[in-house]
């Protein structure tokens, strides 16, 4: 654990099956919409977006982009 709530870290090995994927149409990316890339080792965090296929990342990333740099409402 990393200072993350329990469920909330994930890890390069959590994308294991990446590949099988993105043949299959999943788009993943980092969590500022860049191609995903970090060191592969069990200890890092890593922070990843996936996406059902590309229509679905051109509807949902301008959103979530929006909301992770104004972060969330209060009260």
């Amino acid at each position: 654990m990393q200072g993350q709530p329990a469920g909330l870290c994930c890890h390069p090995y959590d994308c294991a099956g990446l590949l099988i994927a993105e043949e299959a149409g999943v788009v993943i990316t980092d969590e500022h919409g860049r191609p995903l890339d970090g060191p592969l080792d069990v200890t890092t965090g890593l922070s990843w977006v996936g996406y059902a296929n590309a229509s679905l990342r051109g509807r949902i990333e301008p959103l979530l982009m929006r909301f992770l740099r104004r972060g969330p409402a209060k009260g």
